[in-house]
């Protein structure tokens, strides 16, 4: 039991929660806690239940889920030192999550007793609790199809509401003046103002309009922290989409910036530096909490590394020393990369398949442009052939006059030249190729019979991820322009289909090779490392002979 509990002290000093208290005062924290063990299989809580027990998880896996009308959704898999249980952070609620131990596991659990008891000794901490609470329920609401699978998202918000609010004042001043000459007109009561009335419904309407449009742009600019990398969403409807993206591998230093008012009403701005750039999370609420939690992320992802390393440097060693048959490798769990299951529409599926603007040849993707950018060049000329072709089916059996045959033979001359123009643009659509190939991402630029441009950079240098889908007939086709920054290098995937989706595939193939590297390096480092230990081994046996007995105690 004082293992666990010293387990416990370590864990909560490590959390974003609980930053702000001395090591004392966290030693007085993990008093409050009941430190439980569940075998692999079994509920710590369920869906529906009373909520009363917000966890830290101390060791093992616990899986996260809910029912769907036609499945289980998973929301997460939780790791060592992750929490779990937010609904126990608010009075008369139940669960809406399942957790499940997925390993045999050791689980820290608070009541809501003790909580109320925690808050009343800290009130330091309601904040980290209320960020804690407010990420876990904006999860449950928003889908985020991009999200690979194990990968567990630690926060989520969107910008301070006090933007919402001055955002909306425009269209709150317009109902308030609808709403006036509403009144203004029942109380005239003159059939000669029925202008008046009309008039009160647009300015209305209009207020209706801004204030449900400014609601849902706020509502769509997010800001999330996975145990992978940071993200920025932000989306206008019918106009504009773009999700910037970096590794926590790649981030060099965050930065918190705020002004006067910002450190007044508890807002400011996350500057996240990357080797080539900046990925700016602006106005968001209790920022330094964020700071906190991105820097807890980074921690654990560095420390998720070392024990891995540890474990295998220990069995590597045993097995030489002891003469033991090398245990087949195993690989962390968490860091297998599971291909995303991606389902676009009918619509897009057909259009893929007639124009092939995605292959897939074993390990290499190819990309080309989306249909709509074909449609856009030749479209035109494909449009005009048919319609000379009309005309030429029309002349051949309506028109009557002399020289009729030239004028066909003309309008079919020219037919072909559309054609012609046609399969060139054609032609060009599809040599121009996006690769997304075992180790490098490559942009391939081809002109028919003339010069071809290859640009290629490597996936284990990329720095950030980024998309945007520009105006209204890309977000309405979904197609978009994916930016891949690479050292001091930048490269664009222009127009391609769904953006989203090819910025996951190039994601989880970065994760690859980031993981595939570090297991080499590793490999290497514990290969030399044995090698001095056995040497050791061998020199101490042949030189020093076997250590003599211990002298009896008496």
């Amino acid at each position: 039991m004082a293992e666990q509990v010293l387990d416990l002290v370590a864990v909560l000093r490590g959390s974003h929660i609980f930053k702000r208290l001395s090591d004392a005062q966290v030693a007085d924290v993990a008093d409050l806690f009941s430190v439980q063990t569940f075998a692999e299989g079994q509920f710590i809580f369920k869906e529906k239940e009373s909520a009363d027990a917000f966890c830290f998880l101390l060791s093992g896996k616990v899986r996260l889920w809910r029912k769907l009308p036609a499945q289980q959704e998973e929301i997460a898999i939780c790791d060592a030192e992750d929490y779990f249980g937010q609904d126990t952070l608010r009075p008369y609620r139940v669960h809406q999550v399942t957790a499940q131990a997925r390993t045999a596991v050791t689980v820290a659990i608070l009541s809501y007793k003790k909580y109320r008891d925690l808050l009343y000794r800290f009130p330091m901490l309601e904040d980290s609790f209320v960020v804690a609470f407010h990420s876990y329920n904006l999860l449950l609401r928003q889908p985020l199809l991009w999200r690979t699978p194990r990968e567990t998202v630690h926060y989520l918000g969107r910008q301070h509401p006090l933007f919402l609010w001055l955002r909306l004042l425009p269209g709150l001043i317009l109902l308030m003046v609808g709403l006036g000459l509403w009144v203004t007109y029942l109380v005239l009561l003159a059939k000669g103002l029925v202008f008046l009335l009309v008039l009160a419904g647009l300015v209305f309407l209009a207020g209706v309009i801004w204030v449900w449009w400014e609601r849902l742009n706020w509502a769509n600019k997010l800001m999330i922290i996975t145990n992978r990398r940071a993200v920025y969403q932000e989306r206008v409807v019918l106009f504009y989409d773009s999700q910037r993206e970096t590794p926590l591998d790649a981030i060099v230093s965050e930065d918190i910036q705020t002004d006067f008012w910002g450190r007044w009403l508890g807002f400011g701005n996350l500057l996240v530096r990357t080797y080539t750039g900046m990925l700016p999370m602006k106005r968001i609420a209790a920022v330094r909490e964020v700071k906190m939690i991105l820097d807890e992320q980074r921690q654990q992802a560095m420390a998720r590394s070392q024990r891995v390393r540890k474990r295998t440097l220990n069995e590597a060693i045993a097995q030489r020393l002891q003469k033991l048959p090398a245990a087949p490798a195993q690989e962390e769990e968490e860091e297998k990369i599971v291909p995303a299951q991606v389902r676009p529409g009918w619509f897009q599926t057909t259009l893929s398949r007639l124009l092939n603007v995605r292959e897939q040849k074993g390990r290499l993707i190819i990309y080309r442009t989306h249909a709509f950018i074909l449609i856009k060049r030749a479209g035109l000329y494909v449009l005009g052939v048919l319609v000379l072709w009309g005309l030429i089916l029309w002349g051949l059996f309506a028109w009557r006059f002399a020289g009729v045959i030239f004028l066909i033979a003309f309008l079919f001359l020219v037919s072909l030249v559309g054609i012609g123009f046609a399969a060139w643009n054609i032609w060009d659509w599809r040599n121009d190729q996006y690769l997304i190939t075992e180790n490098e991402l490559v942009d391939v630029y081809k002109k028919p019979l003339g010069k071809e441009v290859r640009r290629s950079s490597p996936i284990e240098n990329i720095q950030t991820i980024d998309f945007t889908r520009p105006n209204f007939w890309a977000l309405l086709f979904d197609f978009g322009t994916v930016i891949i920054r690479v050292g001091n290098d930048t490269l664009t995937f222009d127009d391609v289909p769904s953006p989203a989706s090819v910025q996951r595939e190039i994601f989880e193939r970065f994760l690859e090779k980031k993981f595939l590297k570090e297991k080499r390096q590793a490999e290497q480092e514990q290969e030399r490392i044995v090698e001095w230990i056995q040497a050791y081994d061998e020199y101490r046996r042949r030189y020093e002979g076997p250590l003599p007995p211990a002298a009896p105690q008496g």
